[in-house]
């Protein structure tokens, strides 16, 4: 069920709540996974704002950043 607080303090207090719920559901692995995917898109990115293309076999978690 969702729910909206009427006031922001209601609304803060609501998403806090249901962060803590959605955390203490999710393992370290899950923590560090979402960490490896934020790195690997924010590389991906850097080399294409480098106008370097991807090679044709990437994959997620694959990507190395350039050595030098």
């Amino acid at each position: 069920m969702r729910r909206i607080g009427t006031t922001f303090e209601q609304t803060r207090e609501l998403y806090e709540r249901a962060r803590m719920v959605f955390s203490s559901r999710r393992s370290e692995a899950d923590f560090q996974a979402w960490r490896d995917q934020q790195a690997w898109t924010a590389e991906k990115y850097r080399r294409l704002d480098r106008g370097e293309r991807m090679p044709p076999d990437w994959r997620v978690g694959e990507l190395q950043p350039p050595q030098g």
